[in-house]
């Protein structure tokens, strides 16, 4: 586009015509500002022609309009063009249109900030729209409330109906959740089956706990996945500004320790973040951090309780028990870290461990003519789902040389009741080598007993919350009553566990209990005493 000093266009060529729609006739002798989209101010063009008629040139983006109303983005640079004196005589635009260009700068502002499958938010735009909403509340002294969710229930979904299913059903719970909440508030996506909800202006009527509430109902309705029926719930954290945190890294993290304790409580539910669980994820943390070293300094120590015959009072054998031996803080109990471990994935190799090391030292308790009967190591669910269980006890007996029958594998109740299927592979497996199976803290699984048809186990172990109150506790005294006669029906022995008094111990006898363990025969020992153990009872033999 060339244009006089008095700024009438003289001339344009054909690109211009395809790029703006109007033809050469139509262009000659107008003002290029019949383009104008109306974006740019008076403030715009006056610093574009201060420019011009200053240094002769100016180059930069700018907005017309095309002749069918079309407002588009062109790079335009404007230069004048001067006489033999070096007077401007006439001014030179050259533009192209940049709109894809701008396209492709949108599609990546889009994807560097929102989630491809529901089109929420990501983590990214949530923290900056949270800082904004948190600049605001300091501004006006108003709260925020920010909220995490998880699903309950997705990986199942997920795994018994395929990924295509699960990603259906995210952009569902996505659509639910931008029609329930206010059009202010923020809902993102945080990743996986993790949601993050904003809500301003707490206190005006705007209740979090009723929020929480409302998003909890909407999640558990049920969802159709392309003829299947699923349903899911939310377990919600809710964190507030500024009692839980001053800026959005500590508002998300306190909100997403609510959100766990709200699973802990039973999911389906929400909790409100509290002082007490920052300190409890510090500790979990520093825990986590030790537990890590003490695999690696080598600070685990086995114990052993000793198991005896009910009748003879022989002793069959010990329960391995491992032991935490921190030079911080000193022995730590088993249930400060092995959730821990479970959740963290540590209990892989420190189950390995404990295996390993109960059938070496029984082997070499062997050798020096000392009898540990049958030694039997706690199996933890992550070891059995996450790894290959049982070449990893196969390797561990071929490299000690412990016989596969003086071995006992115990699996808790609530694992096999939820893993049926893998837990039968799993158990017959074990059993063809001739390892023995018990089902640990049999009791308190709450659910059918039909599966103990199908399951080659060995053993029913009685958790001790039924034996702490025998023989007094009529409840007691029949729940266990009904599970030695059940066990023994299906050829199965029983152990109790948590025996602590003689009462229990002749009451446990006279029902025909088969074995028991408990600080009335002996404590759980470290490898030593229960050493002494072995001697003494094998002297006095």
């Amino acid at each position: 586009m060339l244009t006089d000093l008095a700024g009438r266009i003289v001339s344009v060529n054909p690109a211009f015509t395809a790029v703006t729609g109007y033809s050469e006739a139509e262009a000659i002798g107008k003002n290029p500002s019949f383009l104008k989209s109306g974006r740019h101010g008076a403030d715009f063009y006056q610093t574009l022609w201060g420019e011009l008629d200053g240094g002769g040139h100016w180059q930069g983006e700018i907005w017309n309009r095309r002749k069918n109303g079309e407002i588009f983005p062109e790079w335009l640079t404007i230069s004048a063009v001067r006489d033999p004196c070096g007077n401007a005589q006439s001014y030179v635009g050259v533009f192209s249109d940049i709109s894809h260009i701008k396209r492709s700068e949108a599609e990546l502002e889009r994807l560097a900030h929102y989630d491809p499958l529901t089109g929420l938010p990501n983590r990214i735009l949530l923290h900056a729209q949270l800082n904004h909403a948190l600049d605001r509340a300091a501004r006006y002294k108003e709260r925020v409330a920010v909220m995490v969710l998880d699903l309950d229930g997705f990986k199942t979904v997920n795994d018994s109906l395929g990924h295509p299913a699960g990603d259906l059903l995210l952009q569902s719970i996505a659509a639910r959740l931008r029609q329930l909440l206010r059009r202010e508030d923020t809902v993102a996506r945080l990743g996986g089956d993790e949601f993050s909800v904003i809500a301003e202006h707490v206190g005006n009527g705007n209740n979090p706990g009723l929020i929480a509430e409302k998003i909890i109902q909407a999640v558990a309705e049920p969802i159709d996945l392309d003829g299947h029926r699923a349903l899911v719930t939310a377990s919600i954290g809710i964190a507030l500004y500024p009692d839980d945190g001053g800026d959005s890294t500590r508002l998300l993290q306190a909100a997403d320790m609510a959100m766990y304790a709200s699973k802990q409580a039973g999911r389906n539910t929400s909790r409100f973040h509290h002082a007490d669980m920052t300190h409890a994820a510090r500790q979990r943390l520093e825990i986590e951090h030790g537990l890590r070293r003490a695999l690696e300094l080598g600070e685990m120590e086995v114990w052993y309780q000793a198991q005896f015959d009910l009748v003879s009072g022989a002793l069959l054998g010990a329960e391995s028990l491992v032991r935490w031996r921190s030079p911080e803080r000193g022995l730590v109990p088993p249930n400060a870290f092995i959730p821990i471990a479970e959740e963290t994935g540590l209990i892989l190799p420190l189950g390995e461990w404990v295996l390993r090391q109960s059938c070496a030292q029984a082997v070499e308790w062997r050798a020096r003519g000392l009898d540990p009967g049958t030694i039997s190591v706690n199996v933890a669910g992550p070891q059995i789902e996450r790894g290959d269980f049982y070449a990893c006890v196969s390797q561990v007996l071929r490299e000690t040389g412990w016989p596969a029958e003086r071995l006992e594998l115990e699996i808790t109740e609530s694992f096999l009741l939820r893993n049926a299927e893998q837990a039968m592979t799993l158990v017959e497996r074990l059993s063809e080598l001739g390892i023995r199976v018990a089902i640990d803290d049999f009791g308190t699984g709450y659910s059918s007993l039909s599966y103990l048809k199908f399951l080659r186990v060995d053993k029913l172990k009685l958790d001790q919350r039924f034996v702490r109150d025998l023989p007094d506790d009529r409840d007691d005294a029949a729940i266990t009553r009904a599970v030695i006669a059940l066990g023994h029906n299906l050829g199965f022995k029983v152990i109790a566990e948590g025996v602590e008094s003689e009462a229990q111990r002749d009451f446990l006898r006279r029902e025909g209990c088969d074995q028991s363990q408990g600080y009335f025969h002996a404590r759980p020992l470290p490898a030593a005493e229960f050493e002494r153990l072995l001697a003494c009872r094998a002297t006095a033999a």
